[in-house]
């Protein structure tokens, strides 16, 4: 579900953050990310997962996930990056680049 649609414009580039109110919505993103992985004709490469945990300690996924487990409890924040947005769980910073993290 959508808490809210925060919209930047970086040197004429309009970068949309939408925030979500679970993780759970942008696990469902990762999930899929991670089955279309074995897929040949999937590109992986402009989409990626940030996630930080309570303790302090991250996961990244990206192009290169080779299955390791990825914990779904005590996330802070989860940040998912696609070449047209950023869904995000939590908090996050955008730099003035128009990149955004999870913090």
């Amino acid at each position: 579900m959508i808490k809210r649609i925060d919209t930047y414009n970086i040197e004429g580039v309009t970068i949309e953050v939408t925030i979500t109110t679970t993780r759970k919505d942008v696990l469902d993103y990762m999930d899929e990310y991670i089955e279309n992985l074995e897929n040949e004709w999937f590109d992986a490469t402009d989409e990626s997962f940030e996630i930080i945990y309570k303790d302090g300690t991250s996961a990244y996924i990206g192009s290169d996930y080779e299955g390791e487990k990825i914990r779904r409890n005590n996330i802070k924040s989860i940040l998912y990056n696609n070449p047209c947005d950023y869904i995000v769980y939590g908090e996050y910073e955008m730099n003035e680049y128009g990149v955004a993290h999870a913090v």
